[in-house]
């Protein structure tokens, strides 16, 4: 499967709310009870998007502090206000794929080596 990059995830969801929030009824997701009215669909995109972004803060904060991908992945853990099971495809966040935790600290480091090349022009 392919690795879903958290931060770019949550911009997508970010457009979707903005370009069609207002005017959805109704939404299907894998794995997941479809979702009628304006007011639910919204707020479950909204915590969808925060999470995923939560997600990449994180992961990228505790790689910051020294932990690597499978220490990150034992320690990371929901804010009190995303601690809802059925935000992620997944049951919790101690199955979180490893993949997306590697792509988002090989993104990280990426980033970080453009900038010191950047600096040292």
């Amino acid at each position: 499967a392919l690795i879903r990059d958290a931060l770019k995830w949550s911009k997508y969801i970010g457009e979707m709310i903005e370009l069609f929030g207002a005017d959805t009824e109704l939404m299907f997701a894998s794995h997941h009870w479809p979702r009628w009215g304006n007011a639910d669909v919204l707020q479950y995109l909204v915590r969808q998007r925060d999470l995923y972004r939560y997600i990449h803060d994180e992961t990228l904060r505790l790689a910051n502090h020294g932990l690597v991908a499978t220490e990150i992945a034992e320690v990371l853990q929901p804010a009190a206000e995303q601690a809802n099971p059925n935000l992620l495809d997944i049951d919790s966040l101690d199955q979180l794929d490893l993949r997306l935790l590697k792509e988002t600290l090989h993104v990280a480091r990426s980033l970080q080596q453009r900038m010191e090349l950047d600096y040292l022009r």
